[in-house]
């Protein structure tokens, strides 16, 4: 594993798997939005002999530091075979988002973070309050 040097908000580490039908690689970064939320995106690329490591599966996921704990509060993710969110002060259920799996892969993982990124206060607000229900 090997931590590759980046701004203070931004940590790299790469993971090479060297197992499977195919070689693939592993990237994890979180993305520091204060100091009690953050964004964590899992990216692994397939590398098939003689070509270009391209984006295969990926992970995005909001979390935030609420009463004391991390908790996950939104992930965008496809490592089940299918796009799909979920919205854990709802449920741990997915929601498949069918209409946008038309997009390429690397569109779909800007247009995930892009959303957490806007959205976070008010995902973090939705989290709070479901917690103050219960």
């Amino acid at each position: 594993m090997a931590i590759h040097p980046r701004p203070a908000n931004l940590r790299y580490v790469d993971i090479i798997c060297p197992f499977g039908h195919e070689m693939s690689k592993r990237k994890a970064y979180k993305i520091f939005l204060s100091l009690e939320d953050r964004i964590d995106a899992d990216l692994e690329f397939d590398k098939a002999p003689g070509r270009r490591p391209r984006l295969a599966r990926f992970a995005i996921t909001y979390s935030a530091r609420i009463e004391g704990r991390r908790r996950e509060v939104v992930r965008y993710d496809n490592f089940h075979g299918y796009l799909h969110r979920q919205k854990f002060w709802r449920t741990r259920e997915p929601v498949p988002l069918s209409a946008l799996e038309r997009l390429p892969t690397p569109d779909l993982l800007d247009a995930c973070r892009q959303d957490l990124a806007r959205h976070w206060p008010r995902y973090r607000s939705l989290m709070e309050s479901m917690l103050k229900e219960e």
